[in-house]
């Protein structure tokens, strides 16, 4: 039914926003490695309901200013609400623009196959739960957003000194790959990175007294030299059809 309901909203979408008018260049899209599962699959749909192509490129978070005036000449940029802010507020980002395009929270994982039972529902069950793991994985916050976002729910169980000894600081596309490989117990991580790896489990999501969440924010850069199709695919990202394919993935609306 999902899978018949994603068809269906493609057809909608050909049908509002048509093919690309004749003589456009090609849309230049910059994100972070870290989004490219997400931004792949929406820039995918988005292909195929308007003819457009797009090139989309991706680096870590420290290097996207340098790539943003770089040879890239990107014409958006899709990436954690954080550093559009940073962005912006350096003049890079072309004012009225912005848009969100969806949240996604801080889930716990488990190898997949895992037989243990475990209780994640409450803020004092988590708490439970990590002093009772032998082992614990998630990315290093000097790296990710991800890993400040799994800092701070463990800075809020006040378990930082605590789980010091057990735990490990991931690096790299999957930086809690230690826990598919059986090296570690549990892991903390976004949500739709979780999903998105076979090797893994999402347990639960953190409990909402808990959450933090990462926001994923669009923009238009100054002097986009494709401005009406980089318009074209925003409004392509604010529709029901995006959000059907970022809810299969762990990301909500935005609020």
């Amino acid at each position: 039914m999902r899978r018949r309901s994603l068809i269906a909203a493609g057809g909608l979408l050909m049908a509002r926003w048509g093919s690309v008018s004749a003589g456009a260049g090609e849309l230049t899209v910059l994100s972070l490695t870290s989004m490219q599962p997400v931004v792949d699959d929406l820039v995918r749909a988005f292909e195929n309901a308007t003819g457009q192509t797009v090139a989309v490129k991706y680096t870590q978070a420290s290097q996207l200013k340098a790539r943003l005036h770089g040879p890239d000449h990107p014409d958006l940029v899709v990436a954690p609400a954080e550093l559009i802010d940073l962005l912006d507020h350096e003049g890079a980002m072309q004012s009225g623009t912005r848009q969100p395009v969806g949240r996604v929270g801080v889930g716990v994982a488990v190898r997949r196959g895992d037989s243990g039972v475990r209780d994640f529902s409450s803020a004092a069950r988590l708490r439970q739960a990590l002093m009772d793991a032998k082992s614990l994985v998630y990315a290093d916050p000097k790296d990710s957003a991800e890993g400040l976002r799994a800092r701070a729910v463990i800075d809020r169980l006040g378990l930082a000194a605590e789980l010091r000894a057990k735990t490990q600081l991931g690096s790299g596309s999957n930086p809690i790959a230690a826990v598919g490989f059986g090296d570690a117990e549990l892991g903390l991580h976004a949500i739709d990175r979780i999903l998105g790896t076979p090797s893994l489990l999402l347990a639960a999501p953190v409990p909402a007294e808990l959450q933090e969440w990462t926001r994923y924010d669009a923009a238009m850069v100054v002097e986009a030299a494709n401005a009406a199709d980089a318009r074209r695919l925003m409004q392509f990202l604010a529709s029901d059809a995006s959000k059907l394919r970022l809810s299969v993935r762990g990301i909500e609306p935005a609020l």
